[in-house]
């Protein structure tokens, strides 16, 4: 944690810690064994004075001598306090903090005039709050929204295309699928990632929505591989053709 990184790499930085703890056996050993100067005080419970007694060289035996210890003592030890543990005693504290400790103040005295005054004044006015208009009624709307007639109104019809504009889009379309085929790796892709590029291409040039369905572009790509060109596709033969290949699976058309 952030108490490890401290003692463990804040003395490259200029940083040393001082660390403050009621319970020592949760202290983390990194961070004890970081530290050079111990006080320890007064503890009660066994697993904190056999650590106490741990980390300042001292038998377990002694161990009790921490519960024995007064307010203000503590048993010191490294370098600048004393090499062996030793008993110390702390003093009372010379300065204080600056906000202080908050003290009860008493209530302030008042007459017993101003008091009656007060008790026996009369009341504010009260305000006349305006009444809130009642909400309408949900189910009565839902009603009154189900008996009024609905106005259907007819959708628009798509204009039909003229065979230009269906000849301009086929011959668009396998431009763009010759333009797929030509790439080196077309031949070792699988149909479905070839599908997608050509989806991905038809929409940048203007062709989202007459993109067709997958088993459409099956039998487009099947065309293209064998080097039939639109116009012999519209053949009544290759029509009579496709129709019996429908009837096969999709992984032999």
């Amino acid at each position: 944690g952030a108490m490890t990184n401290l003692m463990c790499r804040g003395r490259k930085r200029g940083l040393a810690g001082i660390i403050a703890t009621q319970r020592l056996a949760k202290l983390a050993k990194n961070v004890a064994a970081e530290a050079s100067n111990f006080l320890m005080g007064r503890t009660f419970l066994d697993i904190d004075m056999a650590r106490a007694a741990d980390l300042l060289g001292m038998e377990r035996r002694q161990a009790e001598a921490f519960r024995d210890l007064e307010r203000g003592h503590f048993m010191a030890l490294g370098p600048a306090l004393s090499r062996r543990p030793l008993g110390v005693r702390i003093g009372q504290t010379e300065t204080s903090p600056r906000n202080g400790t908050p003290r009860l103040m008493p209530l302030p005295e008042a007459a017993l005039e101003d008091a009656r005054s007060i008790i026996l004044a009369a009341p504010p006015p009260e305000t006349v709050r305006p009444q809130r208009r009642p909400s309408p009624d949900l189910l009565d709307q839902l009603m009154a929204a189900k008996a009024a007639p609905l106005e259907i109104r007819p959708e628009p019809a798509e204009p039909q295309p003229s065979a230009e504009d269906l000849a301009e889009r086929r011959e668009r379309m396998d431009r763009i699928l010759r333009a797929i085929l030509a790439e080196p790796d077309a031949g070792f892709r699988v149909i479905g990632v070839l599908y997608q590029e050509f989806v991905v291409r038809c929409r940048i040039e203007g062709l989202a929505s007459v993109v067709p369905e997958l088993s459409e572009f099956r039998r487009m790509l099947t065309r293209a591989r064998a080097g039939v060109g639109s116009d012999m596709a519209e053949d009544d033969a290759w029509r009579d053709v496709s129709v019996r290949a429908s009837l096969l699976p999709e992984d032999m058309q």
